[in-house]
C-alpha cells in the first residue's frame, strides 16, 4: 500500500521499503510513500519554464533554472499527492487533434512508482487526462500553501 500514515513506524518498518520517504508531522505520525515526482511546465503567454520537484517529503519550485526554495509537505498533502501520482502513472492521455495554440503549455511529468520504475507523461493544453491534471494542480497548490 502506498502513501499510508502509521502511528508507530518502528512497529511497521518491515512493511516500508527503504526507498520510501519518511518524515514526522509533529504529532508522532510519519508519512511513507515514494514521493519522487517531477512536474515541468513549459510555454504559455509568458514563456513559463517551471519545475516542481517532490522528493523525500519536500517540494521545491524551480523557475527558469533558479530555485525558489523548498518546503516540507504535511502528511495530508504528501498522501494526496502520492495518491494522485499513483492514478496519473497509469493514465493514458487523449491528445487533442488541433495544433497547440500559441499560448498553449506543455507539461511533462515524471513519477517514480512503487516498483522502482519511472513513468513519464506529457500533456498539452486541451488534452484529456483528468488524473494527470489533478496531480499537476495539487502539486502547484502544495507549493503555494
Amino acid at each position: 500500500m502506498l502513501g499510508r500514515v502509521v502511528p508507530n513506524p518502528s512497529d511497521q518498518s518491515a512493511l516500508v521499503p527503504r526507498r520510501h520517504a519518511r518524515f514526522c508531522d509533529g504529532y508522532g505520525l510519519r508519512y511513507h510513500g515514494p514521493m519522487e515526482i517531477e512536474v515541468h511546465q513549459l510555454g504559455g503567454v509568458l514563456g513559463m519554464d517551471r519545475r516542481y520537484v517532490v522528493k523525500d517529503g519536500a517540494i521545491e519550485v524551480i523557475d527558469k533554472g533558479r530555485s525558489r526554495g523548498s518546503k516540507h509537505l504535511d502528511p495530508s498533502q504528501a498522501a494526496r499527492i502520492d495518491e494522485l501520482a499513483n492514478h496519473a502513472a497509469d493514465a493514458k492521455p487523449v491528445k487533442r487533434r488541433d495544433p497547440l495554440a500559441s499560448d498553449g503549455m506543455t507539461t511533462k511529468v515524471g513519477i517514480l512508482v512503487d516498483d522502482g520504475d519511472k513513468r513519464f507523461l506529457e500533456v498539452e493544453s486541451g488534452d484529456i487526462a483528468a488524473p494527470v491534471w489533478d496531480l499537476i494542480g495539487e502539486v502547484s497548490r502544495a507549493s503555494e500553501a
